[in-house]
């Protein structure tokens, strides 16, 4: 079974919906220094624009949302209950 491949527009799209504009502004701006960065240091630019692009995608989801998430996947220890934006 393979994964469906997503596209940088409709990831785009989901984070408009998703998260506020300030934080939309921080993403695209951490995706366009990933990509600069792995070009400097001679890395896969595709990928580090991906981290960028998605690594702060979760940061302004409701405690209770994250901890819903990742119960779905996985236990969650002790620490993470307590501290859900570490998730």
């Amino acid at each position: 079974m393979t994964s469906p491949v997503l596209r940088r527009e409709e990831v785009l799209a989901w984070l408009q919906e998703q998260v506020p504009p300030p934080r939309l502004r921080h993403i695209l701006g951490v995706e366009a220094m990933a990509r600069q960065l792995a070009a400097h240091y001679g890395l896969d630019e595709q990928k580090a624009a991906w981290a960028g692009l998605m690594h702060d995608l979760a940061k302004s989801f409701p405690p209770e949302q994250l901890l819903q998430r990742v119960a779905q996947e996985r236990e969650l220890d002790e620490i993470e209950r307590a501290e859900p934006h570490i998730l």
